[in-house]
C-alpha cells in the first residue's frame, strides 16, 4: 500500500523558485551622497596646468556622471591653499558636512589635492574616515577605499600608505632644496672687500 501524504505539498516547480530566492543573497547597492573636493596652491594658480580648478571640477564631474549609485551634494574648493595642513575653509566645512551625515564619499582628483602631509592624510585614511563610514577616492591614483575595504588580500593598509609617502617625501625634498638654495644665496652675496684695513 504506498503512503498518502496528508500535508499538502509545494509543486516541484514552485519548490525550485524558492530554494533559488532562498540561496541567491540579495545584492544591496550603496547610494552615496558624494562630496566633490578641490584644491589649488598659491603655487598652481596662474600656471596653465592641468591642476587648475576647472580642470579638477571637470575630471570629478566626468568620473562620477556615469556612477548611478553617486549623486554630487556638494562641491568644496581651496583656491590658493597649501596641501601642507588641513587647516582650509572648504575642507574644513566638507568635514562638519561628513560629521553630519550630509556626505559619506569624498572624491579628489588625486591625493596631492588632498593633502600633502603624509601623517595627516594617512590619518585621515585610516581612522577618521573609517569611523565616519567615509569612502574616499582619488581618482587618478586608482584608489578607492571601498575597493580596499572590499578585497580580502589584506593588503588595503599598506597599498594606502605607499601612495601617501611619495607626496611626504616630494615635499620634505622640496623643502631641503629650497633651503640649501637660500643658503648658496646667501653665500654668494657676501662681497669680499677689495682693501684690507
Amino acid at each position: 500500500m504506498a503512503r498518502k501524504v496528508r500535508n499538502h505539498p509545494v509543486p516541484r516547480d514552485k519548490m525550485s523558485e524558492n530554494k533559488l530566492s532562498e540561496q541567491t543573497p540579495k545584492v544591496k547597492t550603496h547610494d552615496f551622497s558624494v562630496a566633490l573636493y578641490i584644491r589649488l596652491s598659491k603655487e598652481d594658480s596662474g600656471k596653465n596646468n592641468q591642476n587648475t580648478v576647472e580642470n579638477q571640477k571637470a575630471l570629478l564631474e566626468d568620473f562620477v556622471k556615469d556612477k548611478p549609485d553617486m549623486k554630487v551634494v556638494d562641491i568644496y574648493i581651496d583656491n590658493g591653499f597649501s596641501g601642507t595642513n588641513f587647516e582650509r575653509p572648504a575642507f574644513q566645512k566638507m568635514m562638519e558636512d561628513a560629521k553630519r551625515g550630509k556626505i559619506n564619499c569624498i572624491i579628489v582628483k588625486d591625493l596631492s589635492r588632498f593633502g600633502r602631509s603624509y601623517l595627516e592624510a594617512g590619518n585621515y585614511l585610516e581612522k577618521i574616515f573609517p569611523f565616519l563610514n567615509i569612502r574616499f577616492i582619488s581618482v587618478t591614483d586608482h584608489f578607492d577605499t571601498f575597493a580596499v575595504i572590499s578585497s580580502e588580500d589584506g593588503r588595503g593598509v599598506a597599498n594606502r600608505l605607499i601612495m601617501i609617502i611619495p607626496y611626504g617625501i616630494l615635499n620634505f625634498k622640496k623643502q631641503a632644496i629650497f633651503t640649501k638654495f637660500t643658503d648658496k644665496m646667501l653665500v654668494l652675496s657676501y662681497v669680499k672687500p677689495k682693501h684690507k684695513f
